[in-house]
């Protein structure tokens, strides 16, 4: 049996592939390293001291009242930027800060897809949220985010 690839999508489809992933990394406007140097990373307590309910369209699902958060924007499809006040004014990871994101319908069903977490180029006290679906292009999701030391 011979399995034939038409090599025109083959291409467009790694052509994409390269253009979602560059345009994702230029939204938070740092390296992306994989790893840190070892022992560079203040230890995490285990306390939660922010969290946010973020609705797909990147607003606050929270009240008002008693909200760590300061500001939600959506940066773009599955991107986004939460920004908090104190407690959480510089939640680094450097500084000992972890952070944990959760999706979640915020109301009933299922939700399908994972995001992830990194620090928020320009705002030590923001965190940049990157969701995708099962297939790992970019999604919009509703999510629940810790941050904790």
């Amino acid at each position: 049996m011979k399995i034939r690839f038409n090599t025109s999508l083959v291409t467009l489809a790694v052509a994409t592939s390269l253009f979602a992933f560059n345009a994702m990394a230029d939204i938070n406007d740092g390296p992306n390293p994989r790893s840190v140097a070892p022992a560079s990373l203040t230890p995490t307590q285990g306390a939660v001291f922010c969290t946010a309910a973020i609705n797909a369209d990147g607003t606050n699902a929270q009240k008002a009242a008693g909200s760590t958060v300061l500001s939600t924007t959506h940066l773009g499809t599955g991107n986004y930027e939460v920004l908090f006040r104190a407690p959480c004014g510089n939640i680094t990871a450097a500084n000992g800060f972890a952070r944990f994101v959760q999706t979640d319908t915020l109301t009933t069903g299922t939700t399908n897809g994972h995001c992830s977490t990194a620090d928020r180029a320009g705002h030590v006290n923001g965190v940049f949220i990157n969701c995708v679906d099962v297939a790992g292009a970019p999604a919009d999701n509703s999510f629940f985010l810790f941050v904790t030391r």
